[in-house]
């Protein structure tokens, strides 16, 4: 509006020093600024028509991408917990096919004692005219059940001693080593003795009388109670005894 008030103005002071001519000039002019004006109008307008479209699209493709991104955090979160749950069904098959095993060995095992362990005889095999052998059940028991039953008893019983001898022979050889150790410990400080004579004490020489009585006794005692293998097997007071003396001398070197 101010810019065609601005042209009138100009014509009207043209006019009054130009000719019509120029007048009409003028007014072309005019003619032309308005259909300018008018396309300038109509293109912003059809530009911010399409910035409008393009943030309406933007928008759209913001929401899509914020979608997009929670939908691979729940993806990855199903995934964390799938993977958790293939590690435990794994190692719960892993525990299972131990626990199978170990039930499949010990069924093994209660077989093999089974087949072990004394019965009433069954069947028996017996010869025919022809040469032939054929089985047959036998015609009565030549002992009773109960007779098999405390048999089994014992035989259970004979095994666990067995296993408490075994463990005892191991601690008679352990102390046996033990004790010809001592032995040579006592010898090897005899020897140091008689090459560096000193001036000892009472309480020393009481000290080793003692040791020599328990040495004594023990010795006694070990050849009062040997096996048929001619081996040294110690009794529980043996072993006390001889324990004591061991604890005795090891206090007696640290001191020293």
């Amino acid at each position: 509006m101010e810019l065609e008030k601005e042209i009138i103005k100009e014509v009207l002071r043209r006019a009054e020093n130009e000719n019509i001519q120029d007048i009409k000039d003028s007014w072309d002019m005019r003619g032309f600024i308005g259909r300018k004006k008018k396309e300038i109008a109509e293109e912003i307008k059809s530009y911010k028509q399409e910035i409008l479209t393009y943030q309406d699209e933007l928008k759209g493709l913001r929401k899509e991408l914020t979608e997009g991104k929670n939908t691979i955090e729940d993806l990855e979160s199903q995934k964390q917990k799938l993977q958790e749950e293939i590690t435990q069904l794994t190692q719960d098959l892993i525990v299972e096919k131990a626990k199978s095993g170990v039930k499949a060995e010990q069924k093994k095992v209660l077989e093999s004692r089974q087949k072990l362990l004394p019965a009433a005889l069954k069947s028996v095999q017996i010869y025919l005219k022809d040469g032939s052998v054929a089985k047959a059940k036998p015609a009565q028991k030549l002992f009773s059940e109960d007779i098999y039953k405390k048999y089994r008893v014992e035989l259970k019983e004979n095994h666990i001693l067995k296993t408490q001898l075994s463990e005892l022979e191991l601690e008679n050889k352990r102390l046996s080593i033990e004790l010809r150790d001592f032995y040579a410990e006592l010898m090897l400080e005899g020897m140091d003795t008689t090459q560096n004579p000193k001036q000892e004490s009472k309480e020393s020489l009481l000290e080793k009388s003692e040791n020599a009585a328990k040495k004594e006794k023990l010795t006694t005692k070990s050849s009062q109670v040997i096996d048929s293998q001619g081996e040294f097997i110690a009794t529980q007071e043996d072993i006390s005894e001889f324990k004591q003396m061991l604890k005795a001398q090891k206090e007696k070197k640290s001191k020293k």
